[in-house]
């Protein structure tokens, strides 16, 4: 006689995928598995531009708070390669499933397979793989693992629960300032949180952690704020890529439980404080990058902060054994993907494809070697500079035009040593350069010439917004950038300045309220000179 679906229900995981090995052991094998893909394989651009990070390490940076720096930090100690840049990220990742699986309930752990929380778990798009790679979503994973578990212990009344959870705030806020949408989920969820004086104790430690980097973003014109949330480029609004793009990103952050993870989200009832901030928390995500979606292209792991929330709510939910089968299937199937991506990005001679680690380390040494120790200059690349300066240990620097973005390499101080000097340029546009540079992928091309460096500094001179100083006599062409509403430069116009000039220069009848100064050197495009497009006051 055939059982119903409905007598599957409540039915012990234990009988259903159970491994021999404790979930802790299961952990030491992912991890070691982790640290083996992050010393075989090659860095992303964006790694290398977090490593460049570490080698200056600051409260915080142009682009990002400094905890993704912290991450890398091992990768200045000599011979540690690929491995110092993620041995923290890697045992990070880590410490946020260890985390995760201490929150469970007693009683879902006693019915769960242990086999099953990490079938889960790497089957998970994004969850495996920042499991080895250092981006600062990989922060994001600890603090949110760190956050719940300490918000279960505080609702529990245990000792030091204020302090881990003030500890989660701060962090959540040093990896990426989207951490304040858990922050505020749990909050709204349980509004009685605004009077428990203990709270309060939590977010005066987060903030008392976190002043290092808010007295860094006033010292530096709150650079990090403004850039993400005024001066990042854009375009006009496209379904697909913004709107569209966010309901398929909401999708493939979750992968092939997609079904499964929202299906619960929607239909199960709240059941105590602990999960109602866990789905206030997924609601707020969701919420807040689908309104940001009609003004910014989506990004897949902008949704990151949602999915160990996500997890939470439906490994609490006891499942029938028909869902587990489908679960089964469904992680074995990804895992097995994933995996094969993993094992292609660490194998380049084995992989039928070009994937983006691959090739790097060799076209930096041939670059070296045509470089002959000048410093490199890489026009409008600061993930190909970054790059390069890692795998040959020599100095390369991304040399921003009026066409790009500012960032991070506009504050580098090594400017001032190498100004005057000899350089050895890199372009993926000709301009007048003679030589042709082999690319790590096929396709690209890339150009390089030899000049001199002759430049006007940032500390060499002051902007405001209709006024120009110099401390110095002009030695080049000054320039300015009209920019569109999406921070896109438009046209370009030389400033009829005399060469040697020291005296102010008044900046007026912009046809855009938004524009970029630049500054020639010989032989070179103009280059940004100072942090953002700066509003003129018509």
């Amino acid at each position: 006689m055939r059982r119903s679906k409905d007598n599957f229900k409540n039915v012990p995981l234990i009988s259903v995928m159970r491994l021999k090995f404790s979930f802790k052991v299961q952990l030491v094998l992912i991890t070691l598995i982790n640290l083996l893909q992050a010393s075989f394989t090659g860095l992303l651009k964006d790694e290398a531009y977090y490593a460049y990070f570490a080698k200056n390490m600051q409260w915080g940076y142009f682009d990002h708070p400094p905890f993704v720096a912290l991450l890398a930090l091992p990768s200045s100690i000599e011979g540690l390669g690929l491995f110092g840049v993620r041995i923290l990220s890697v045992l990070s990742v880590s410490l946020s499933y260890w985390l995760l699986y201490q929150t469970l309930s007693k009683e879902t752990k006693e019915r769960m397979s242990n086999g099953l929380f990490s079938l889960l778990l790497l089957g998970l798009p994004l969850v495996n793989l920042y499991g080895f790679l250092t981006l600062p979503d990989t922060g994001t994973l600890l603090f949110t693992a760190l956050f719940f578990y300490a918000y279960k212990q505080f609702l529990s009344k245990t000792k030091y629960a204020v302090f881990t959870l003030g500890l989660a705030m701060a962090g959540l806020m040093y990896s990426k300032y989207t951490g304040i949408l858990i922050i505020i989920g749990v909050i709204a969820s349980n509004p009685a949180l605004i009077r428990d004086s203990s709270v309060w104790k939590s977010v005066a430690l987060s903030l008392l952690l976190f002043c290092p980097h808010l007295l860094w973003l006033s010292q530096n014109e709150w650079v990090t704020l403004r850039f993400h949330f005024s001066e990042r480029p854009n375009h006009a609004y496209e379904f697909l890529p913004f709107t569209g793009g966010f309901f398929l990103n909401a999708i493939a952050i979750i992968g092939f439980f997609f079904y499964d993870f929202y299906r619960t989200l929607f239909s199960t009832t709240t059941r105590n404080p602990f999960e109602k901030g866990l789905r206030f928390t997924v609601w707020a995500v969701l919420v807040f990058f689908f309104f940001s979606s009609f003004s910014k292209k989506s990004q897949l792991q902008w949704l990151l902060p949602m999915v160990y929330p996500l997890l939470l709510i439906f490994i609490e939910r006891p499942l029938s054994l028909p869902e587990i089968r489908r679960i089964k299937k469904l992680g074995l199937v990804s895992i097995v993907l994933l995996f094969s991506l993993r094992f292609l990005m660490a194998f380049e001679q084995l992989s039928p494809i070009h994937l983006e680690p691959h090739g790097v380390k060799e076209w930096s040494q041939k670059i070296s070697t045509k470089a002959n120790g000048k410093p490199v200059l890489f026009i409008d690349s600061y993930q190909r500079a970054a790059l390069y300066e890692f795998y040959s240990r020599q100095i390369g620097l991304s040399y921003n035009t009026l066409d790009y973005r500012p960032n991070q390499y506009d504050f580098d101080k090594r400017w001032s040593s190498i100004n005057q000097d000899s350089v050895f340029v890199i372009s993926s546009k000709p301009n007048d350069f003679e030589q042709r540079v082999d690319s790590p992928k096929k396709g690209d091309l890339f150009w390089s010439t030899t000049t001199y460096l002759d430049l006007i500094l940032p500390d060499e001179v002051a902007i405001d917004s209709t006024l120009i100083r110099f401390e110095k006599p002009l030695l080049g062409r000054l320039y300015l950038a009209e920019l569109d509403k999406f921070r896109r430069v438009q046209t370009i116009h030389l400033l009829k300045v005399e060469e040697n000039n020291t005296a102010s220069i008044a900046v007026t009848n912009l046809a855009y309220p938004f524009y970029r100064i630049g500054i020639s050197s010989p032989g070179l495009p103009p280059r940004i000179i100072h942090k953002f497009a700066q509003p003129s006051r018509l």
